[in-house]
Order: structure tokens, then C-alpha cells, then sequence
């Protein structure tokens, strides 16, 4: 009998491999370079400056909140007035005055 041997002589080619690796590795590189930067960037978007202007402006917002309700409610009360007037409940302080000052008008212009 004889002895066949089938010998394979391979050799590995891995220039694909490594290319394809250190694609990979580049756009890892860049992910991270990128994330540092919008790290850094957060970072001075809120340090002290901005802390303050928020502050600020939360005062500011405060206080027209406050305005604003302030008129509100001299609204209600200006409605609630007006309601009391067109119904007959209660006559305008102006015209209580006018006839106060009609009547002493007329007392004067009969002496």
C-alpha cells in the first residue's frame, strides 16, 4: 500500500483583517474624541456664569409672575364691582360723588 500525503501549505493574508481593525479602532478614536469634547463643552454650559444668568432669570420670571397676578386680581375685583353696578347692588363711588357735589351746587346757587 502506499502511503498517500495530501500536505496543504497556507498562508494567512490578515492585510483585510488589519484594515478592517484599525477602521474600527480610528472610528472608536473619534467617538471618543468627541464625547470628551461635548463632556468639555456641558461642562462650561453650566459653570458659574451660567448658574447666575439662570438665577437671574428666574428672578426676573418671578417677578412677572407676581405683577401678573397682581393684575389678576384687581381684575376679579374690577369685575366683581362692575357685576354689583350692572345689577343695582351698588352705585359707583364717582357718581356717589358727583351727587354729593350736584347737591351742594344747587345749595349754593339758591342762597
Amino acid at each position: 500500500m502506499a502511503d498517500t500525503k495530501i500536505t496543504f501549505d497556507i498562508e494567512f493574508n490578515n492585510k483585510g483583517f488589519n484594515k478592517g481593525f484599525s477602521s474600527i479602532e480610528k472610528q472608536l478614536d473619534d467617538m471618543s474624541a468627541t464625547l470628551s469634547k461635548t463632556s468639555n463643552n456641558m461642562s462650561k454650559i453650566f459653570d458659574g456664569s451660567v448658574q447666575k444668568n439662570a438665577d437671574k432669570l428666574t428672578g426676573k420670571l418671578s417677578k412677572q409672575v407676581y405683577s401678573i397676578n397682581k393684575v389678576n386680581n384687581e381684575l376679579k375685583k374690577m369685575k366683581e364691582e362692575y357685576e354689583k353696578i350692572a345689577s343695582g347692588d351698588a352705585v359707583p363711588q364717582s357718581l356717589i360723588t358727583l351727587g354729593s357735589q350736584a347737591k351742594r351746587v344747587s345749595g349754593q346757587m339758591r342762597r
